[in-house]
């Protein structure tokens, strides 16, 4: 069976009227922890960033995570490419990033947007404080790994 794809405007379909946003859950704290810890990571990544909002499969229709959270997938639509869709990765100690250095990992964040048309906001990210940077690598590390394999981030 051929590999499903939304014409153009079934992805307008899906994205405006079938998808509900979802942010964060919980209550964050009132204070944000400080330095390169995992606590502070885990505020940036869960309460700040969102990083689940896009790195974590959800039903189309409601919202709902589906998939291991952080494990990649919430397919977006490529706005100068209509039928091409972009991937976020599997973002877990098992995924792409496992194979990063911390080090690594700030001088990506640093670079910015690598690949045109990218739905990453690497602008903001580009801008956090090393501490917040090498706290959100340590808080990844400690997410529990999946072997989720997305494929290539745009198709």
């Amino acid at each position: 069976v051929p590999a499903h794809r939304f014409s153009l405007l079934g992805m307008v379909v899906k994205a405006t009227l079938l998808a509900s946003p979802v942010g964060p859950s919980g209550t964050p704290s009132s204070r944000s922890p400080r330095g390169a810890t995992v606590e502070n990571g885990r505020y940036l990544v869960e309460a700040v960033a969102d990083c689940g909002g896009c790195h974590t499969r959800r039903d189309p229709r409601t919202g709902a995570v589906i998939g291991q959270p952080l494990a990649g997938t919430t397919d977006f639509a490529e706005k100068d490419s209509p039928g091409k869709l972009w991937s976020p990765p599997n973002i877990t100690s098992g995924g792409r990033l496992a194979a990063l250095s911390e080090d690594r990992f700030v001088a990506r964040f640093r670079a910015g947007r690598a690949i045109p048309g990218s739905p990453m906001p690497w602008q903001a990210f580009q801008k956090l404080e090393e501490d917040d940077l090498r706290a959100i690598y340590r808080y990844l590390m400690t997410v529990p790994k999946s072997t989720n394999d997305v494929g290539p981030p745009f198709v």
